[in-house]
């Protein structure tokens, strides 16, 4: 019997020579189970390598699978050789592609985040929040609200007069407690443009302060910005009843009337404009006190200060040095008693015409002179002229705490002016006066 050994074990089974046919069968088994195993080993390469098989090599070419079962070549620089298949961590691969720190930064609106366009309303259509209150609004952020003009006082809008569909973009910045709000006017139903801010000092919020420009100033309806809060009209009339307490914040400034209603100056009427403001005199110290009031027409100009809380000082005119105005007081009736009104802070300059009575001597009456609104003289002097036509014909009564220089000065008659200089200085009471010319007119 032949023995199949590890030299034999793949051969094929020899005859047993006492032809035992049961080992035979035995050997026989065997035999198919190698074969099995041989041909397997013998089977073709899966179809992924066999891609990578059939590929031909070359210099700078780098093998990737272009499907699951086939492979294809593409370049391999030499930069990337060397500059990117070397590195050992994230730092290195981001230096060798020339990176900086933004690569490393997380996008959102944190401190150190990058921004997408739209984030805190930056670099995109604003989305309105529709009907929304500007105390809670987001710091750092544009924000924009609509809604018809009932919806802001409640929501604390800018307040304007009329009743117009609004569109309002804002902006608020600053920290918690020290906080700055701007606010654009978008849109509304009457088209006028118009810009707020206001800001907010631990837990309180300012008024919104209105910055006009030459589109609102229209003399036909003037600046909404009168003594009965936003919404009344801006004319003298009603600054003669605004306290230096209720004057809006910031400056203010519009149109208004000089005629008769308002400064009453001479050659004005009522409806002739010109233009008001309220402005801070320090614009670093707070208070009523930091306040005065401004007029300007025809090259003239009026202040006048805010003494305290409640008292407005007299209107004083400035500008022109060379060219002053002349305040035509008319005509007094020289048959009758009547009071006579020269307003210092108003005019220097005065001139007053006596009338004669034409159907005879008849009673000579009496003018009574008072001098009003003399101009605050805490350290200086303030002056004035008077002239007086045909003043002989009746009899002119000076304040008492006229000084004459020479004593009580003589009128001349009909077709006569005497021409009278007073002034008053700083801590003292009394008003100087002196006859300083006469002549025919």
């Amino acid at each position: 019997m032949a023995i199949i050994d590890e030299k034999t074990l793949r051969g094929l089974p020899l005859p047993h020579p006492e032809n035992d046919l049961g080992d035979d069968v035995l050997r026989l088994r065997t035999a198919l189970v190698q074969i099995d195993a041989l041909v397997a080993e013998l089977q073709p390469l899966r179809p992924a390598l066999s891609a990578l098989a059939e590929l031909s090599p070359a210099a700078n070419k780098l093998p990737f699978f272009s499907s699951a079962s086939a492979a294809a070549l593409t370049t391999l620089s030499a930069w990337v050789r060397s500059n990117l298949l070397t590195v050992t961590s994230a730092d290195g691969g981001r230096a060798a592609l020339g990176l900086g720190t933004a690569a490393t930064r997380t996008v959102g609106m944190d401190t150190g985040n990058l921004l997408e366009v739209g984030a805190l309303g930056l670099g995109a259509a604003l989305t309105s929040r529709g009907v929304f209150d500007l105390d809670n609004a987001p710091l750092g952020t544009w924000i924009a609200v609509n809604g018809n003009q009932a919806d802001a006082v409640a929501n604390h809008w800018p307040p304007i007069s009329d009743t117009a569909a609004r569109w309002w973009n804002v902006f608020t910045t600053g920290q918690a407690n020290r906080v700055t709000q701007l606010a654009l006017h978008g849109s509304d139903t009457a088209g006028t443009p118009l810009l707020a801010v206001r800001f907010k000092q631990d837990a309180t919020w300012s008024a919104w302060v209105m910055n006009w420009h030459s589109g609102n100033f229209n003399p036909a309806t003037k600046l909404n910005v009168g003594a009965g809060g936003i919404g009344a009209t801006l004319d003298l009339r009603t600054w003669k009843s605004r306290t230096p307490a209720n004057v809006p914040e910031g400056s203010v400034r519009g149109f208004m009337d000089g005629g008769p209603n308002g400064l009453a100056i001479p050659g004005l009427t009522a409806t002739t404009y010109g233009i008001g403001s309220f402005d801070k005199q320090w614009p670093d110290i707070s208070g009523a006190g930091s306040w005065q009031r401004r007029f300007e027409t025809q090259g003239r100009v009026w202040v006048s200060p805010a003494l305290d809380d409640n008292t407005w000082g007299n209107w004083q005119e400035i500008g022109n040095v060379r060219v002053r105005p002349l305040a035509d007081l008319g005509t007094v009736i020289r048959n009758s008693n009547d009071t006579l009104s020269f307003d210092i802070g108003l005019r220097e300059f005065f001139t007053v015409k006596v009338l004669p009575y034409s159907s005879g001597p008849g009673f000579i009456g009496t003018t009574t002179v008072s001098f009003d609104n003399i101009p605050d003289i805490s350290t200086g002097i303030v002056t004035w002229h008077v002239e007086i036509q045909g003043g002989s014909q009746k009899t002119i009564a000076w304040p008492n705490t006229v000084k004459w220089t020479g004593g009580t000065p003589a009128l001349n008659g009909a077709g006569k002016r005497d021409l009278f200089m007073f002034y008053r200085m700083a801590g003292r009471a009394t008003v100087y006066g002196m006859l300083i010319d006469s002549g025919d007119l």
